[in-house]
């Protein structure tokens, strides 16, 4: 989407989220919001800085895997990773994720995740929050057991954080982020 720039210092912030079922069973993913915009980003819309970091205001996303039938599924994140767990927002910007208030057939669940793909192995902590990581399964939990279900949902917290020199731009300059979400069943 271009967008023109009179001003300095301004540039565009776009993230898209792709979802795409991937499993043997009958599942489908939704989410309330595919594109998430901040339009033109100016000055005024840094919330936070610190260091060379500019961070700006979060936007929630929700997310639901439905299936027909009871089973245990996870849902994997891709995109270009960066540091410390962010997802490339831009050329050297980064997006985190953040998973919370998680239910599983509408009763409320822990989380934890899986970086194995059938059969699904819980592979870190669990708790009522989890920053998602690309190539990296979200999966509901109780304890250590992975929950099996029909639908499963989960807000995921958009937190870009802007780089000071994606800041200083004198022409037009988007900045994007691709995410896909694919769900897988066991």
């Amino acid at each position: 989407m271009p967008v023109r720039h009179y001003m300095k210092y301004i540039v565009a912030g776009l993230m898209q989220l792709v979802c795409m079922p991937y499993s043997l069973a009958d599942c489908q993913v939704s989410l309330s919001q595919h594109d998430v915009n901040y339009g033109q980003i100016k000055p005024d819309d840094i919330v936070n800085t610190v260091k060379q970091w500019n961070a700006l205001a979060q936007r929630d996303v929700h997310l639901t895997a439905l299936c027909t039938e009871p089973q245990k599924m996870a849902l994997f994140f891709s995109g270009k990773s960066g540091e410390q767990g962010a997802f490339i927002f831009g050329d050297r910007s980064g997006l985190f994720i953040q998973a919370t208030q998680a239910t599983l057939d509408g009763k409320n669940v822990s989380l934890s995740h899986t970086v194995s793909h059938d059969p699904f192995v819980i592979a870190g902590q669990s708790g009522d929050e989890h920053l998602v990581q690309a190539q990296q399964g979200l999966i509901p939990v109780q304890g250590s057991q992975i929950l099996a279900g029909k639908q499963f949902s989960v807000t995921l917290t958009l937190k870009p954080v802007l780089n000071k020199n994606e800041l200083h731009v004198r022409d037009k300059h988007d900045v994007m982020s691709d995410i896909q979400i694919n769900v897988e069943t066991e």
